[in-house]
């Protein structure tokens, strides 16, 4: 299997190229992002002859395709996904690309949802929002509705100004505010407005509690209601 990794030079890319490095069965794996200097000192750093890297603007949509046509599979944990989602899986679509993402933005994933059909047909599988939330969050969810019969559920996330140095996430941390924020109360739907309704929440050591606020994010359209 042919691999591209989107957004590589991020420190969430970097980490999901340390864990594609233990998978078994690859061909190859072609890291991309905007920084090409940090791109090789990752390469170099992993130590597997089969990672390459490649400098790439996913804004250009000719040369997103051109890479795409080259793999089997691609792996994006480029940011903010609001910016770049859509046009990637529209890519991934042309070009019979397997796709993969770890997408956490509401408009991202309503665009997304709305090219299932053109997905399809093409056969190819796209799975946008895999990472930790949405991702984990929602097998989490379906764990404890397998599990028993929970009468509330309350998504929450800590982030940290610290969490990343680069623009995309402090971009994707004021669109969440600033999109409306979805939510179902009794099988219907509530939409309020994003950064209202602070909640403190309790995170395990060593974070502690944290004030939440209302915001956009996918669970709400990827969890089935019943």
């Amino acid at each position: 299997m042919k691999l591209l990794v989107l957004g590589a030079s991020g420190i969430v890319g970097r980490r999901v190229c340390r864990e594609v490095a233990r998978l078994e069965g690859l061909e190859s794996v072609v890291i991309a992002g905007r920084d090409g200097a940090l791109l090789d000192r990752l390469v170099s750093a992993l130590g597997h002859e089969l990672f390459s890297s490649t400098t790439l603007d996913l804004h250009d949509s000719a040369a997103l395709r051109a890479a795409m046509e080259e793999v089997d599979v691609v792996a994006s944990a480029a940011g903010p996904a609001y910016a770049l989602e859509r046009d990637a899986v529209q890519a991934a679509i042309a070009t019979g690309t397997n796709y993969v993402s770890l997408a956490d933005d509401l408009p991202a994933t309503e665009e997304v949802t709305a090219l299932d059909e053109g997905a399809t047909r093409a056969g190819v599988t796209v799975v946008s929002g895999c990472g930790m939330s949405p991702g984990l969050s929602n097998l989490l969810v379906a764990l404890a509705a397998r599990e028993g019969e929970p009468e509330e559920v309350a998504i929450s996330l800590a982030a940290s100004s610290a969490d990343d140095t680069g623009p995309a996430t402090a971009m994707h941390f004021l669109k969440m505010l600033d999109d409306p924020a979805p939510a179902l109360s009794d099988g219907v739907d509530e939409v309020a407005r994003g950064g209202t309704g602070p909640r403190l929440v309790y995170f395990p050591e060593p974070i502690g509690w944290v004030e939440t606020f209302r915001s956009g994010h996918p669970e709400v359209l990827t969890l089935p209601t019943r």
